[in-house]
């Protein structure tokens, strides 16, 4: 992110980190310095090399040759990919229109659900039925699964009215939640969509157009919702996926500033995002191979707190930024003062 936009958000005054990544150089120069091949130390062993006589070094000079080689071949494939990669996410550089009604200003985004989302999260548009079912079902389908239980291929169709019958009725499936839960629905009559997807959340005009706001910086994705686990951005289609969170605005709103932060990333220079994210799986495969541990745990425990990878480049660099911005914009000072 640039130290301009920074300042476009009032929060670029007084930025001045050497280790920064935000004032790159060119994105070749950048792309190949990336890739952390410092880490192989090729330039001790050249030396180590040169003290040896002209037999005794031959053989070892000419792995270093086909080693170069398969360097050189790997990465021009890995740049590439990166041009690729850049042409795909300038494909995908959503347009914005702003339309000015009065004395407000209306954002629609090229991508509609976007918009509805969007508009939902700040309260200023109700969720559509569709969508709002569309969630639901994910779900409780997600719910199901992790209890076990065998989900019939025909529930993606199922109505409301449907799903409600299969998960009160069907005693397989009513071991999955309290009988609690069940009587709260059932005998109660409370309204199971309603808390699981609220049809509207609380109306904040500031947070409608502070949201929008971070959209634009960050390249204008797309929005869509996943049924749960963490939230997380595509680069190829330029989309963030967010856990729409039960009657927690204020989870859901995270989650959008959260992948906003790879949306500035890769809306920055994509070629360099794409070559990050190549070392850093190149890096964190092999220490989890080293270290017999599972991917997943690795990413946690490594991508996310070493400086320089790109996960916490995106949440320990930008992510507050934006949280801080958005704190300013809705909130004013005197809830950053009270942070």
């Amino acid at each position: 992110m640039t130290r301009e936009k920074f300042v476009s958000l009032g929060l670029g005054e007084g930025h001045n980190d050497e280790q920064s990544e935000f004032d790159r150089e060119s994105s070749f120069d950048r792309g190949m310095s990336i890739l952390g091949l410092e880490d192989f130390r090729v330039g001790n062993h050249v030396e180590e090399l040169e003290k040896l006589d002209e037999i005794s070094a031959r053989p070892y000079k000419q792995k270093l040759r086909v080693l170069k080689q398969s360097m050189a071949s790997v990465l021009s494939a890995i740049m590439t990919l990166a041009v690729l990669a850049e042409a795909d996410y300038k494909a995908t550089r959503y347009d914005v229109n702003q339309v000015k009604i009065e004395t407000e200003i209306i954002y629609e985004h090229q991508d509609m659900e976007t918009t509805h989302w969007l508009n939902y999260l700040s309260g200023n548009e109700e969720l559509s039925q569709k969508l709002r079912l569309s969630v639901f079902r994910d779900k409780i389908e997600q719910e199901l699964k992790t209890g076990g239980v065998q989900v019939p291929k025909s529930f993606s169709e199922m109505s409301y009215e449907d799903i409600k019958l299969f998960i009160f009725t069907n005693l397989e499936v009513r071991k999955v939640f309290s009988q609690n839960f069940v009587d709260y629905y059932t005998v109660n009559g409370a309204d199971i969509l309603d808390d699981y997807v609220p049809s509207k959340l609380s109306k904040n005009s500031k947070i409608y157009t502070t949201l929008w706001s971070i959209e634009g910086i960050a390249g204008n994705p797309k929005i869509r919702s996943i049924p749960s686990g963490r939230a997380y951005y595509y680069p190829p289609t330029n989309t963030m996926y967010i856990n729409i969170v039960r009657i927690n605005q204020g989870v859901m709103v995270d989650n959008f500033l959260s992948e906003a932060s790879h949306g500035i990333q890769w809306q920055e220079s994509s070629i360099v995002s794409y070559a990050k994210e190549v070392r850093d799986a190149i890096k964190i495969g092999g220490k989890a191979l080293y270290q017999r541990k599972g991917l997943s745990d690795m990413v946690d425990e490594y991508s996310y707190k070493t400086p320089g990878m790109i996960e916490y480049e995106a949440h320990d660099k930008i992510q507050p930024i934006l949280e801080e911005y958005y704190q300013r914009q809705v909130h004013g000072n005197k809830q950053l003062a009270q942070k």
